[in-house]
């Protein structure tokens, strides 16, 4: 009898001591490749927001370092800005919405999406009271402040519309975030369109004084990683391995969410009640779905129906996009019907 309990306790040991080694080779695996050759360098154009979670994650935790890449940071302030960096060759990979590849799309550019790194809501419409301005009818004639050949212009219009209305009913202004606040806080303009941790400087340089619209209604946006075609061709093995830095990221924001919290409320400064408020709108992992074709196929819809663009055909939006790349990395998280 002792003889059989000996034995059993030897092979309960065995499982575990196997169980362990699984989930530490497992561990190992998603924390360091063993990267060997040569470190090479990728510049990355930056929107500045909290939708690249990942990637501040990946570089606080030197998950990049770890897959031999230096990696660079270049901030812009808009979609359109970070946008002309990448055509113009001043960084290698950029992070904007998918509006911005809708436009790219119409113009043929050569640019392809290699990921998606979150989906979120947080786009709203801030009015000034004090400008006659109680309901969305109310808008009608006012000036609204917004970034120009963004996600944002997109969200306004597609909101206006689901309420009646549409942008001819309004007079737009190209209002960039450096500007979001004190252009309606001055009177420049009578709305504008803004991330939602903008909400509270406007409501404090208006106090008592502002109506709030979500302006997503239920739409989720898209924060896309892409670059141009070729240097994509040509650099396979680089993306492979800034997006595998990108899948750590997000392992260990789900093995880490009060860590990856502080992360993000360290690098924007983000009063914890605002963290706490605005981390149940993003989903930050790595994907490529139809979701997402889907919401271009719309959005370009808008776009003709509003003539903003010359042609009248939907592109193609799968030509758009480089999947191999995260089909190798993470093949679970590529869904798309070609």
């Amino acid at each position: 009898m002792a003889m059989r309990k000996r034995r059993n306790l030897i092979v309960v040991l065995a499982a575990m001591i196997l169980i362990v080694a699984i989930v530490l080779s497992l561990f190992l695996y998603l924390n360091s490749t063993g990267y060997t050759g040569k470190v090479e360098t990728i510049t990355f154009g930056d929107l500045g927001v909290d939708s690249s979670e990942l990637i501040y994650v990946a570089q606080n935790q030197h998950f990049f370092q770890q897959n031999g890449i230096n990696f660079v940071i270049k901030t812009f302030e808009t979609s359109t800005e970070v946008d002309n960096a990448l055509l113009a060759n001043q960084v290698n990979l950029a992070t904007s919405g998918e509006y911005t590849m809708v436009t790219n799309a119409f113009a043929n550019d050569n640019v392809s999406v290699i990921a998606n790194m979150d989906k979120y809501q947080g786009v709203y419409l801030v009015a000034n009271k004090g400008r006659g301005i109680e309901s969305v009818t109310d808008l009608v004639g006012k000036k609204i402040g917004v970034v120009f050949q963004s996600l944002k212009e997109y969200y306004l219009g597609s909101f206006l519309d689901a309420n009646g209305l549409s942008i001819s009913n309004v007079t737009l202004v190209n209002v960039e975030p450096s500007q979001w606040v004190s252009s309606v806080a001055n009177g420049t303009v009578d709305a504008v369109v803004v991330s939602q941790n903008y909400i509270s400087q406007i409501q404090a340089a208006l106090p008592n004084d502002t109506v709030v619209w979500q302006a997503q209604g239920g739409q989720l946006a898209y924060a896309l990683i892409y670059g141009q075609t070729n240097w994509i061709a040509l650099n396979s093995d680089l993306v492979n391995r800034f997006l595998k830095s990108l899948l750590q990221a997000q392992n260990y924001v789900i093995q880490n969410p009060a860590n990856a919290k502080a992360i993000l409320q360290t690098h924007f400064n983000y009063a914890t009640a605002f963290l706490a408020q605005d981390w149940p709108n993003h989903q930050f992992s790595l994907s490529l779905d139809d979701s997402l074709i889907l919401a271009m196929e719309e959005e370009a819809r808008w776009a003709i129906s509003n003539n903003l663009v010359s042609s009248t055909t939907v592109p193609n939006f799968l030509n758009y996009i480089y999947a191999n790349g995260l089909e190798s990395v993470n093949p679970g998280s590529v869904d798309l019907i070609s």
